[in-house]
């Protein structure tokens, strides 16, 4: 926001440089006026009280739909289906141990209790280094079908049965905007050099 308002004349760096010289210099930390006064100097006297007000000391989400385009970027967002036990569960010295059981997923369904312990999921045993990844590609298109959870319980093995449930994934990632006006452009090439 510091580059595009000053057109990739100043940045961040300047911000601290100039706190550098004008408080640790003198012996002194800076409290928060001094942080947006400098900021506000750096970006062309543009005011960030809204901003800090929103979105530091405030809980509003990060703009970034708004940000990242400043600097030619844009946030991408991807969302997959994959399949979901519905349990927490932690690795000890006697294998996996379901801590919790999530009400209406497949574990649930089945009848999994926090205390049993994790043997397989279907044909895939759960101490198998790459489990993840398996189990996603093996049940990941199966929605509905049969999936048997086998579990210890106490000294017993038992063959508990559900069915496959997909869940949404919401991946994002910030990438290269290729319509970003020449302005942003400057922007990120100045963030990407150093300058």
């Amino acid at each position: 926001m510091i580059r595009d308002a000053s057109d990739n004349a100043r940045s961040l760096d300047d911000v601290m440089r100039q706190l550098y010289q004008t408080t640790y210099k003198r012996g002194r930390g800076f409290a928060s006026a001094d942080w947006w006064g400098t900021v506000s100097r750096a970006a062309g006297g543009r005011s960030f009280a809204e901003f800090n007000g929103r979105y530091i000391d405030g809980r509003d989400p990060f703009p970034y739909g708004q940000v990242l385009p400043l600097a030619g970027l844009r946030m991408a967002t991807d969302t997959t289906r994959e399949p979901r036990l519905g349990i927490s569960a932690a690795a000890d010295s006697a294998g996996i141990l379901v801590n919790g059981v999530a009400p209406g997923g497949p574990a649930e369904a089945a009848g999994v209790r926090a205390g049993d312990r994790l043997l397989a999921i279907g044909d895939l045993s759960i101490t198998d280094p790459d489990f993840g990844p398996a189990f996603r590609s093996r049940f990941g298109n199966q929605e509905g079908a049969p999936l048997p959870i086998k579990v210890l319980r106490g000294a017993d093995t038992l063959t508990l049965n559900s069915k496959v449930v997909l869940a949404e994934r919401i991946q994002r990632r910030v990438e290269i905007d290729p319509g970003a006006s020449e302005k942003a452009v400057r922007v990120r090439n100045g963030i990407m050099r150093g300058r």
